[in-house]
């Protein structure tokens, strides 16, 4: 299975525990994939699905939509102790960390910023959803990513989601497989089996 960063982290467990408890004699590879590398990887058979964000496919692949993904702002309220849900005032005057696919220390929250006429303070940028998600506790920083993130990691309780006080556009999670291979009983089976599995634990996130 090829997956990002932020799915291996919010469903690798779920996904190996329920394959191996149904298929005992199974092997379950992770796989990093990102962008650049998911369509080859798929199309060599390097891999036999991709689970992320993806945008213009060739027609060899298919996607099946798992769920929608929303941005919200990530922190350790105990050291900025601001009023919830967080001012804008307030999200601007605390240093900021992005997830960048490309390493870039801007994004599409910046665009909106600058039509406001705002400016926010980016210190650190990294692609690796967890490396961030950990650097939040005791620190004064704020970042702004994936619910589930926040949601899925240990001591998830000790962080503060909150809506961003801007607007940011929601995103679709999604699992891309082989054309060729959409009608092949394994192919389908996983297929559907992954597809329940991460709905599932999506909606016990949202609950929790």
């Amino acid at each position: 299975m090829g997956l990002s960063d932020y799915a291996e982290q919010v469903f690798g467990p779920t996904l190996f525990d329920q394959l191996l408890s149904d298929c005992p004699n199974s092997q379950v590879l992770f796989k990093a994939i990102d962008p650049s590398n998911c369509v080859s990887a798929l199309e060599s058979g390097d891999i036999d699905l991709a689970i992320g964000v993806f945008k213009a496919l060739p027609e060899s692949l298919v996607r099946t939509f798992l769920y929608r993904e929303r941005h919200v702002c990530l922190f350790d309220n105990s050291v900025l102790q601001v009023k919830l849900p967080i001012s804008l005032d307030d999200y601007l005057a605390t240093p900021q960390m992005v997830i960048t696919a490309n390493r870039e220390l801007t994004s599409a929250v910046d665009i909106t910023l600058t039509d406001m006429k705002k400016k926010r303070k980016v210190v650190l940028g990294s692609t690796r959803f967890l490396t961030l998600r950990h650097m939040l506790m005791g620190r004064r920083l704020l970042c702004v990513m994936a619910e589930l993130v926040g949601r899925s990691a240990p001591n998830s309780e000790s962080v503060t989601i909150c809506e961003a006080p801007i607007p940011i556009p929601d995103f679709d999670i999604e699992m891309i497989t082989r054309r060729r291979d959409s009608l092949h009983p394994k192919q389908k089976w996983l297929t559907k089996h992954v597809t329940s599995i991460i709905q599932q634990k999506v909606e016990e996130l949202m609950k929790a």
